[in-house]
């Protein structure tokens, strides 16, 4: 910022001081005198109001009138009555807060700009109109942010934003018009492999979709995404039981005679619902970041040369750069010859120093000073340790620990993990807990798992790490494998098992083994058998054939026991009729394609009932009483390909009504239908597009008429436009001829933003550093990054009241930080029995009574009174020193005034 600009801020300071300011009457003066002005004219004006003021009906109004107008007069006689180049503004009155107390001061002020008004004014309020006009910013941005349905502007004005209008349209969204509204924390499948909650999706994110026509999963980009309340319904499903939770209007897809669209509230117990049966994700190799999990390293001989060479093209020397970094010459010299491994904290202080990218100079040009191996690619070994962790294992400050029951599962993984790793590792039985405990000892692996799979925190908010997802199957298996190995069962009676305290990753899992065709169900228990917790445990079971031979032979355990418990599972189970893995199209529909083939229903004398609708049928029934007896090809290949439609029946159990409003989540996919908690979910009705989108049009039109408008009076002084908002939305609006071609012209970015309401505006300055780089806000942000760099290194800075002042006594301070939240004032006052000056600074609202400080009289002649910028504006000055007044309404601002007290300098030296 330009000295005018400093001026300007302490002079806005003062203004807004004096604004505060209101008489008990008509007894605040205000006189505004131009340079020119004719001093004879003016001090008989004053002497004309005293004459005048003996009118005056109340006697405590008269008596502060006559005061205010006399300390003018002895004012303008003590300067001689020399006006200054801009004029000058006298404010002066009763400013006391206590009824009937008097307390006459006198507030002069030093215009920014020359003053064209001769005023005299007396009232309730100083008169500021005249130079309020003088610190307005003319220069302006204007900020809009808009999707269909609502929309903001902003305009930015200096250091800070003013909302001038906030629109909404009536667009319906798809909530309203039989769309999507489902929990926030319902869990949607990415196409590549990510299961997030629906609230963190957005556009450009793509989900797995089915195609209805050619019976495919295919991958639909998310369009769109919105929020709203509403009373809710949660639908609940067996064989396999899974649950969501949505709005009433929001539509499903059932499956019956054919596949319809029903919303939550025509939905009954009875009816079924479609999942997928199996989701195919294209995974891909994860690759792994381990170049600052060490604590030394060795330099290459390249590496040395690119320091050296580095160093002496900058033309700094060894002890230069080794004070920089905190170390000696000789230091830097033997770092040079490379006769020592370096810290990693000193190679990055080195790499800044020098101007070198620290991350690539690792990889490239270091070694890690450790035996430990750490994989640069995510492999089945790994994912299978890491499962094994989530499920087991613990971080400690120099290791990771496991606690395991059995001693071979726990020698399997000392070995399996030490030997990955090339680690120390110990294994000890610890009685008091009735376990063994692995250790696998190195801080290294520490950081290397928290860097790389962050998703890892404490059991009941730990996640499926999004590497692992996005890994290729064979990869996801084994870190099932490991997760299992931890906390997994099997039992003759349920099936294969896993339970756990974390809601989330339980559903997460059981989405998972959608890709594997492993179809599991997700139970919730009170656990109140257990005495250590009163947190619910959730439990996903896999109970039909299919899904325990699937997972036998694609996941599997560790331990030969429970392996072999699953082939007898299996073996047990063969003759158990499966409710789960059934086929989706009807008896009827069945029946209806094999008669018109001219085929006698009494060939398949097992299956009447289904044929009449009157039950389900599992593929694998299916393929052995329908398929096994049909000769025909073309008939059987029809048949196989219904058969093999992927997807299946999961009947409704249970529906749940709730009047209470709950916070929901809207999203567009451009096919029409995603996966939700493992259902397939509908997106939004097409008889509704059109009156959405000419709503839109309209929305837009009425928006670009109370844009322009409100931008019509700003002519030249807009100087940039920036619109912002979700998706492509605002492209399309500024595709329209609507908004006024002049703002048009003026448009300096398009953005994306995440919200369109005034967090949206804020969202949007954050990311227009670059094109607001010359603006009041962008500039004070850049100096309040300095200061902060400066602190953290311990640079050229100083803070706090003393140190400050200190500093300019000595001439060491440059630039003077001030935070304009600070209140205070500066008293200079005048001892009358010694005659020294002195200042004291107020803080509070309290004056206590002066007293010199030398003599210890109190005969005090108190000479001036100053905001405290002022007071800082006169020492700068004095010190050879530039001010900055800091705002607190932008963040950096704030942290300045509550964090570092508001006062700072940038030095010259230390």
């Amino acid at each position: 910022m330009s000295e005018i600009d400093d001026s300007i801020e302490i002079f806005r300071k003062k203004l807004k001081k004096l604004k505060k300011f209101k008489g008990r009457g008509t007894e605040l003066i205000s006189l505004y005198i131009p340079e020119n002005a004719d001093r004879s004219s003016v001090m008989g004006q004053i002497t004309e109001e005293l004459s005048q003021s003996s009118n005056i009906k109340s006697p405590q109004t008269r008596k502060n009138v006559q005061g205010a107008l006399r300390k003018l007069d002895t004012f303008l006689k003590n300067i001689n009555f020399k006006i200054p180049k801009n004029g000058l503004v006298l404010f002066c009155g009763n400013v006391s807060e206590t009824e009937g107390r008097s307390d006459i001061k006198m507030f002069p002020l030093n215009p920014i700009k020359p003053l064209k008004t001769k005023l005299y004014w007396c009232d309730s309020s100083f008169h500021l109109d005249p130079v309020e006009d003088m610190q307005k910013t003319k220069e302006v941005h204007a900020l809009i942010v808009l999707d269909k349905r609502e929309a903001t502007v902003a305009i930015l004005k200096g250091k800070s934003y003013e909302v001038v209008g906030h629109f909404t349209s009536n667009v319906a969204g798809k909530t309203r018009a039989g769309g999507q509204c489902l929990s926030p924390e319902t869990l949607i499948q990415l196409n590549d492999g990510s299961i997030i909650p629906i609230k963190e999706s957005h556009n450009p994110l793509q989900v797995k979709s089915f195609d209805f026509k050619n019976n495919v999963f295919t991958d639909s980009n998310i369009k769109d995404k919105w929020k709203t309340k509403k009373s809710v319904y949660k639908i609940i499903t067996k064989y396999p039981r899974t649950e969501i939770v949505s709005s009433k209007d929001h539509l499903f897809f059932t499956a019956g005679e054919e596949i319809k669209e029903k919303s939550a509230e025509e939905l009954k117990v009875g009816e079924f619902l479609l999942m997928p049966e199996k989701i195919e994700i294209k995974g891909k190799t994860q690759f792994l970041e381990s170049f600052d999990c060490f604590n030394s390293y060795h330099i290459s001989e390249n590496g040395k040369n690119v320091l050296i060479n580095t160093r002496k093209k900058a033309g700094i020397s060894q002890k230069k750069l080794g004070k920089k970094t905190g170390i000696t010459q000789t230091g830097v010299s033997v770092i040079e010859l490379g006769k020592r491994d370096v810290r990693k904290n000193l190679i990055k202080k080195l790499c800044k120093e020098l101007n070198i990218d620290f991350e690539k100079f690792i990889k490239t040009q270091t070694k890690a000073n450790s035996d430990l191996v750490m994989p640069k690619k995510l492999t089945k070994e790994l994912s299978k340790i890491i499962g094994y962790f989530v499920g087991d294992g613990s971080f400690e400050k120099e290791r990771i620990s496991f606690s395991e029951q059995n001693k071979e599962l726990a020698e399997h993984y000392k070995n399996k993990v030490s030997d990955f790793f090339n680690a120390n590792s110990s294994i000890k039985f610890r009685e008091n807990k009735g376990c063994y405990q692995i250790r696998i000892y190195g801080k290294s692996i520490v950081k290397f798992i928290e860097k790389n799979f962050s998703e890892i925190k404490k059991a009941r908010n730990t996640e499926i790490p999004l590497k692992i997802l996005k890994s290729e199957n064979d990869v996801l298996a084994s870190f099932i494998k490991g997760f299992y190995d931890a906390e997994g069962y099997a039992t003759s009676k349920r099936g294969i098992g896993l339970g756990i305290n974390n809601k989330k990753m339980a559903e997460q899992l059981r989405l998972s083994l959608l890709r594997f065709g492993i179809i599991a169900s997700l139970h919730k228990y009170d656990n109140k058998r257990n005495p250590y917790s009163d947190n619910p445990r959730f439990t996903v079971d896999i109970s039909d054939n299919e899904s325990l031979k699937l997972f036998s032979k694609l996941i599997g355990f560790s331990l030969k026991k429970k392996q072999e418990k699953i082939m007898a599972l299996i073996k047990n189970r063969k003759h158990i009729r499966s409710n789960v893995r059934q086929i989706i199209v009807s008896g009827k529909k069945i029946r209806k394609i094999i008669e018109e083939q001219g085929y006698n229903l009494e060939l398949f004398p097992k299956v009447n009932s289904f044929f009449r609708n009157e039950r389900q049928m599992s593929k694998k029934v299916f393929n052995e009483s329908i398929l096994g007896y049909v000769k025909n090809k073309k008939l059987k290949t029809k048949l196989k390909k219904l058969m093999e439609i992927p997807l299946i029946p999961a009947k409704i159990n249970k529906i749940i009504k709730s009047n209470k409003k709950t916070g929901l989540v809207d999203i567009s996919v451009l096919n029409q239908n995603f996966i939700a908690n493992g259902l397939i979910v509908h997106n939004s009705s097409h008889r509704f597009e059109r009156l959405r989108e000419e709503a839109a049009q309209d929305f837009f039109k009425r928006t670009s008429e109370k844009i322009n408008k409100t931008f019509e009076e700003y002519g030249e002084n807009l100087k940039g436009v920036i619109v912002g908002g979700p998706g492509i939305t605002k492209n399309r609006f500024l595709e329209k001829e609507a908004l006024d071609y002049r703002l048009k012209e003026k448009i300096i970015g398009v953005l994306d933003t995440s919200y369109t309401d005034e967090s949206g505006i804020r969202e949007m300055i954050q990311k227009s550093e670059e094109l607001l780089r010359d603006t009041a806000l962008m500039k004070e942000r850049g100096l309040m990054n300095r200061f902060l760099e400066e602190i953290v290194k311990d640079g050229l800075v100083a803070y706090g009241e003393n140190e400050v002042i200190e500093a300019l006594k000595i001439g060491k301070a440059e630039t003077v930080l001030l935070s304009e939240g600070i209140e205070w004032t500066a008293i200079k006052f005048k001892c009358i029995s010694c005659n020294s000056i002195e200042e004291l600074i107020i803080k509070d609202e309290s004056k206590p009574k002066l007293k010199c400080s030398k003599c210890k009289s109190t005969k005090i002649e108190e000479l001036e009174e100053l905001e405290y910028a002022e007071f800082m504006e006169e020492k700068a000055k004095e010190g050879g020193a530039s001010i900055k007044i800091i705002s607190t309404e932008t963040s950096e601002g704030e942290q300045f005034f509550k964090g570092f007290g508001g006062i700072g300098a940038f030095l010259r030296y230390k």
